[in-house]
């Protein structure tokens, strides 16, 4: 990190929700990009949820974690 503003992820998947997990991973509700993903410690990507009962999950806005790891969004 330097001073001033930085670019964290591009594209930026028009995060509404964001929240860390208890391993200090950035969690993530992205709202154009219809998932909910995590940020790894290494700064890799994985992708936690798209689709549920076959069908993309739409606009996913905010995110939680509970201290037992258990992901709730909306």
């Amino acid at each position: 990190p330097g001073v001033g503003a930085e670019v964290f992820i591009r594209p930026s998947t028009k995060a509404n929700g964001l929240t860390f997990d208890k391993e200090g991973r950035l969690c993530v509700a992205g709202w154009a990009s219809r998932s909910v993903w995590r940020v790894e410690r290494d700064g890799s990507v994985t992708t936690l949820a798209s689709h549920y009962q076959g069908k993309r999950i739409n606009s996913p806005n905010d995110i939680v974690v509970r201290s037992d790891g258990s992901i709730y969004f909306t």
